[in-house]
Order: structure tokens, then C-alpha cells, then sequence
């Protein structure tokens, strides 16, 4: 399979990664598929050579959960220590 069409799908929630490691697969086109998680819709822009670096990922690394945060304040109130010792924290 080259390319694969599965727009405008509703309640598709992931694609298999397996489907990625379809060798001959150049095209995948979800547009309007607004409930798909997996791949990332940042990830999915990037094309199907992302997809197949994020899926990788995944099996390498397991799967890791970040969120973007902002962190607003005045001037001095602390916000970059605040950053700085979250990230030093220890996650389990």
C-alpha cells in the first residue's frame, strides 16, 4: 500500500503504529479527523517521516506525557526558580 485516505473519519481515536512500518507507504491523509490522539496532531503535520520517527520513539522509549506550560508573573516573583526546581524534581 502506497497511500492511505481515511479522511473525515469521526471516531477513528489512533492510527496502529503498524501501519507506518508499511514499507511502500508514502501518503496517509487524515484531514477532519479531529479525534485522533495518535500520532499527535504537531507530529502529523510534519509528514510520514515524523509519524514513523514518533512511533520509534515510543517503542524505544516509552511513551512520555509533556505539557506546555506558561507561567505569568511580575518581575522577580520567582517564576524562573519555580521552573528550575520542577525540573529537578524526581518523577515516578
Amino acid at each position: 500500500m502506497e497511500e492511505l485516505d481515511i479522511r473525515d473519519n469521526k471516531t477513528l481515536l489512533g492510527i496502529p503504529a503498524g501501519v507506518f512500518r508499511l514499507p511502500k507507504l508514502e501518503v496517509i491523509n487524515f484531514e477532519g479527523c479531529k479525534s485522533i490522539t495518535s500520532p499527535p496532531d504537531g507530529v502529523s503535520k510534519q509528514g510520514i517521516s515524523a509519524i514513523r520517527k514518533y512511533f520509534t520513539d515510543l517503542e524505544k522509549g516509552g511513551k512520555k506525557n509533556f505539557v506546555p506550560v506558561t507561567v505569568i508573573g511580575q518581575a522577580m516573583a520567582g517564576k524562573t526558580s519555580l521552573i528550575k526546581s520542577m525540573q529537578k524534581t524526581k518523577r515516578y
